[in-house]
């Protein structure tokens, strides 16, 4: 989800007791454009009607942006402006970028990494077990003796897709086994 930092006293700071309360929305509301659409700080002049919105802000946007700007927290620029602390406060698009490609590398690697044998295996509310009807077998292969892909020990078939299982309890009985943890009946 996207998010934007702000400095928990701009608002009580020397610059923001200048600012008109309808400037000092427009800002936040910069601020927040900025963050969801990572533009490392530049708001376009295209983007302020609805910065006007999204803000309540009252008063006209010119006057709001030249407040802005007169106590520096928005720069001119040739399409708009900058909001001049953005980078102080917040990872830049490529920053961010870089960080969800590392994230994106450790959830696959968590995904394909197999069960090591002896650890109890957790499995997701409504997941099948290996071995049982419509789990994985320990060869990656479900009960039809299909190959499954990936191989590990996790299946994706909900628990109440089987029929009964192969002592004829069902899977009530498979489920309370498997709470009890120890395999048998109570």
């Amino acid at each position: 989800m996207p998010w934007a930092a702000v400095e928990t006293n701009v608002l009580t700071s020397p610059e923001g007791r200048r600012l008109s309360a309808s400037a000092k929305l427009l800002w936040l509301a910069g601020r927040l454009h900025c963050g969801e659409f990572e533009t490392n700080g530049l708001i376009e002049r295209s983007a302020i009607p609805l910065l006007m919105y999204a803000s309540g802000a009252t008063d006209a946007a010119e006057d709001l942006v030249a407040e802005l700007v007169k106590v520096e927290w928005w720069h001119d620029t040739e399409g708009g402006w900058e909001d001049v602390g953005f980078l102080r406060s917040n990872p830049s698009h490529e920053s961010r970028e870089r960080r969800r490609e590392v994230d994106a590398a450790k959830k696959q690697r968590q995904r394909t990494r197999p069960v090591p044998p002896g650890r109890p295996l957790v499995l997701s509310p409504g997941a099948v077990p290996p071995g049982r009807p419509g789990g994985k077998t320990e060869t990656g292969q479900n009960n039809t003796g299909e190959l499954l892909s990936g191989g590990t020990a996790r299946s994706l078939q909900p628990a109440g897709s089987h029929q009964a299982s192969e002592n004829g309890l069902g899977d009530r009985a498979h489920r309370k086994r498997i709470s009890h943890g120890n395999g048998r009946d109570r």
